[in-house]
Order: structure tokens, then C-alpha cells, then sequence
């Protein structure tokens, strides 16, 4: 890969984490424990131009950038590192739209790590981690974040898919 590429790509990362970190912040409802929003898009969309590594990067970084430069409390590792999980996980959903090029079965396997995602990290992980910071027990954090990801599951369904037709190819063909 020539310098000119590296550069180009290295760009569009730090632009997908910069608006990770804006949707985080700023395009979302947020409670103590529970937050509806939209950031995950530019994660997704790294994953599936880049690989699940950059997904990863991109989550992660876009956790900490947020956490230092529009503070909601203190950082907490923990759910840093579940983000990266989470971006790994999304970066898969790019694999699969490059290997599977029947619609039919990439939307199940992108259904099957969106729940995937949901079950382990938003709910068992994430959940262990704010229940520890809020002082709720464990159980009850669960319960509280589960409309969280039920409600989640088809918006990034649907954009998971509109993302590998439409926004990832012309994204791929501009800039790559």
C-alpha cells in the first residue's frame, strides 16, 4: 500500500472516530443508566471498510477522546474496553458484507452479531460495569438496560444494511 493510501485511510479514520465521539456526546439520550443514540454508525462503517481491528480502534479511541474532552464522569476502563469489543464485533458485520453477497444471508449473520453484540456487551457487560459505578445491583441494572437494546436491535439492523449497500461502496469508491 503506497504512502498516498496509508494517509487516506488513516484520515478517514480519525474522521469516523471524531464523529463517533460527536454522536456520542451529542446525538444521544442519555441517562445514568441507559443511552439511546447513534454513535455506533462510524463504528460500523469503520469496521466494514477497514476490519474489525480498525472498528475496534475506532470505538476505543472514540470512547476516551469523548470521555477527556466532554467529561459525563470520571473514565471507567471497563467500558472502554467493552466499546472496542463492540467495534470488533461491528467490524465482523464488514467482513461478512464483503465474503456473503446474497442480501438474505448477510442480514442474518449481521442480525446474529447485532444480537450478539446487544446480549454480551450492552447487556452483560456493560451492565456489570455501571452497576459497579451506580451502586445498583447487578439484576436490577440488567433489567433497566434491556429496553435499551431491544430498541436498538432494528435501527442497526436497518442501517447495517444500508451502510454495506449504499454508504460503505460509495465511501470505499471516493476515498479508497
Amino acid at each position: 500500500m503506497n504512502k498516498k493510501r496509508i494517509l487516506i485511510r488513516l484520515t478517514v479514520i480519525a474522521l469516523l472516530t471524531a464523529l463517533t465521539v460527536i454522536l456520542n456526546r451529542f446525538g444521544s439520550i442519555m441517562t445514568a443508566d441507559i443511552k439511546i443514540g447513534f454513535s455506533f454508525v462510524p463504528i460500523m462503517l469503520c469496521g466494514m471498510l477497514f476490519g474489525p481491528l480498525w472498528g475496534g480502534v475506532c470505538a476505543g479511541l472514540g470512547d476516551i477522546l469523548a470521555a477527556i474532552l466532554i467529561p459525563l464522569g470520571p473514565p471507567h476502563l471497563g467500558i472502554t474496553a467493552t466499546a472496542v469489543l463492540s467495534g470488533i464485533i461491528y467490524g465482523f458485520i464488514g467482513i461478512a458484507a464483503e465474503r456473503l453477497k446474497g442480501n438474505g444471508i448477510y442480514l442474518t449473520l449481521s442480525a446474529a452479531l447485532i444480537l450478539t453484540e446487544k446480549l454480551v456487551c450492552t447487556l452483560l457487560i456493560n451492565s456489570f460495569w455501571i452497576s459497579g459505578m451506580t451502586g445498583n445491583p447487578y439484576l436490577v441494572q440488567l433489567a433497566i438496560r434491556i429496553p435499551q437494546a431491544v430498541i436498538l436491535i432494528l435501527p442497526e439492523l436497518i442501517l447495517a444494511f444500508v451502510s454495506k449497500k449504499y454508504i460503505a461502496p460509495a465511501l470505499k469508491k471516493a476515498l479508497l
